[in-house]
């Protein structure tokens, strides 16, 4: 525990996200599937301890409900995702949702499925891969957000591109801003209440 700090989010974090994202070492990645899955969400929770330590928070355990949702601890909010190469993680004073994924070619019919025609038309001049990516994590975090698998996919939609970094998503009517961060061929979203983030590694 942090000198004179009791849980809960301080002043210092207080309107401010400080999401981060880690590149996953190589001897993770040569692990077997198996153990590599298992040290990926290792890291992962790795990564959502640091952003912790920059909000001043200290975090003990990473509990979940029974869908495996992310559930708070000492009031705090947490979330994570993790790619073969790279993980992310974040703690908020409110819900919040982090997804990252590595820009990669995608299937006509898994485009489909994920930007319809009129969200692909939001996006002026934008790389296929990077309007699929954009908008699949920018769900991703969203449902994160509201403790929704994606079996809320259907209900969830973009519903205006607002520049290169930020999109807003309607889920059954509620809006929200996300962020993205990009980098070494990765896109990350995060979809939380602050107006402020703070994008870092550990």
């Amino acid at each position: 525990m942090i000198p004179g700090h009791h849980g809960g989010l301080s002043p210092r974090g207080a309107g401010v996200l400080f999401p981060v994202v880690m590149q996953v070492p190589l001897h993770i990645r040569e692990l077997s599937p198996k153990k590599r899955l298992k040290a990926l969400g290792m890291l992962a929770r790795q990564s959502v301890r640091f952003s912790a330590r920059r909000a001043g928070v200290v975090m003990g355990t990473f509990p979940k409900g029974d869908q495996g949702q992310p559930l708070p601890w000492g009031g705090v909010h947490w979330s994570l995702s993790h790619k073969p190469c790279h993980v992310a993680g974040v703690v908020s004073r409110r819900p919040v949702g982090i997804d990252i994924e590595e820009i990669k070619p995608v299937a006509p019919g898994l485009f489909r499925r994920i930007c319809s025609k009129g969200e692909t038309r939001l996006f002026h001049d934008v790389l296929r891969e990077i309007v699929f990516f954009r908008c699949f994590t920018a769900k991703e975090a969203v449902l994160k957000l509201h403790g929704i698998g994606l079996i809320g996919l259907k209900d969830v939609s973009v519903v205006s591109v607002d520049g290169p970094l930020h999109l807003k998503l309607s889920y059954k009517g509620v809006v929200t801003r996300v962020e993205h961060f990009m980098s070494d061929g990765h896109v990350a979203s995060i979809a939380g209440g602050q107006s402020h983030v703070v994008w870092t590694g550990p």
